[in-house]
């Protein structure tokens, strides 16, 4: 019998504590490409602060004028150290819960993003190239503090 008790006053306080929990604040993050005057890639912006346990969501947002070829933002040591969470493009949803992916690509206007946690401080770099032969790079980078 005492045990019984003690199972349902256990799932009793879980169920409690799961209803109160909030979701954790989310902060927007966007890094806008567009093709610069020469047709190489610009960005928004070529630095990020973070920090470590926030939880964020970056916008990899593709300008009208994706050029010919498109453009491909990577940075492996990021995902490497988050927990992913949420990859959405254009309303879909596709839940991920930790598992990783290596690139995001456009070939036309529209905004990929993804949910994550940083989970490791630390400078973490990223590229966004087109695909022209040779690419055209140009880096930038999140710092987990």
């Amino acid at each position: 019998m005492n045990g019984k008790f003690v199972a349902i006053a256990f799932l009793t306080a879980n169920m409690a504590f799961s209803a109160s929990a909030q979701p954790a604040p989310l902060e927007e993050l966007f890094l806008k490409v567009a093709a610069g005057e020469d047709g190489k890639p610009t960005i928004s912006q070529d630095e990020f602060q973070l920090s470590k346990n926030e939880y964020y969501r970056l916008n990899f947002v593709c300008a009208e004028d994706a050029g010919d070829t498109g453009f491909q933002f990577e940075s492996v040591p990021l995902l490497s150290n988050s927990h992913l969470r949420v990859i959405s493009i254009e309303g879909q949803e596709i839940h991920i819960q930790g598992l990783s992916f290596h690139a995001l690509q456009c070939d036309e206007a529209g905004t990929i993003r993804f949910s994550f946690y940083p989970i490791r401080s630390g400078t973490f770099e990223f590229t966004v190239q087109d695909h022209e032969e040779p690419a055209n790079i140009i880096r930038g980078k999140f710092v987990v503090e």
